[in-house]
Order: C-alpha cells, then sequence, then structure tokens
C-alpha cells in the first residue's frame, strides 16, 4: 500500500471509529493491520466445559495409572494443563512414554 493511501484509510478508519464512539459506548478500533474490533463492556465470560472430560484425572487416586494408546493422545497434555487450572491442584501426575509409542499416566 502507498504511504498517502496508507494515510488516507488510517485517517478514515480513525473518524469511523471517533463516530462511532460518539453514538455507542462500543466502538470499532483498528490496528496497523488495519483489522477492526468492536470493544464492548459488561460481556459475562462464557462458562467453560470440564476440561479433563477424555482423561480420568479427578478420579485418579496416589498410586494409580492409565495407559493412553497412541491414537488417544492428542490433547493430553493440554488437557492437564486444564486440569491443574480449573482443580488449582499441583502438579502430582507423571507421564512416560512406552515402547509402543503409548503413554503410561501415574498419580504421585
Amino acid at each position: 500500500m502507498k504511504p498517502a493511501k496508507t494515510a488516507a484509510v488510517a485517517a478514515k478508519t480513525a473518524a469511523n471509529v471517533a463516530a462511532k464512539a460518539a453514538n455507542n459506548t462500543a466502538a470499532s478500533v483498528s490496528g496497523d493491520d488495519f483489522f477492526e474490533f468492536r470493544i464492548e463492556d459488561n460481556v459475562p465470560l462464557p462458562v467453560t466445559a470440564k476440561p479433563a472430560r477424555y482423561f480420568p484425572f479427578e478420579k485418579l487416586k496416589s498410586g494409580q495409572s492409565f495407559l493412553v494408546t497412541k491414537d488417544q493422545r492428542k490433547g493430553l497434555r493440554q488437557s492437564l494443563a486444564a486440569y491443574y487450572v480449573a482443580s488449582g491442584e499441583k502438579r502430582t501426575v507423571i507421564m512416560r512414554k512406552q515402547e509402543d509409542e503409548s503413554i503410561r499416566v501415574w498419580k504421585k
């Protein structure tokens, strides 16, 4: 984009934002890449689903383990991290890759 055209687009965007802000508490804001974002107040946070719905982290007791096959591994680490955040539990799970590429998960 030519500098003059870029300045014209930026000026038009700024005028657009100012006009919308004058008429509404929500305004569109654009950055260097000219993406527009609508800033809104009082939007409630969504209720999250159970983070460990695929893996039995909540049911696992100390000394127990379960096996996750190679086909089931997708999302295991992310699910475990979400479980720790949601439960507030300290890191008490150990994961080790097995010879057949599955993963064994133990609770300390």
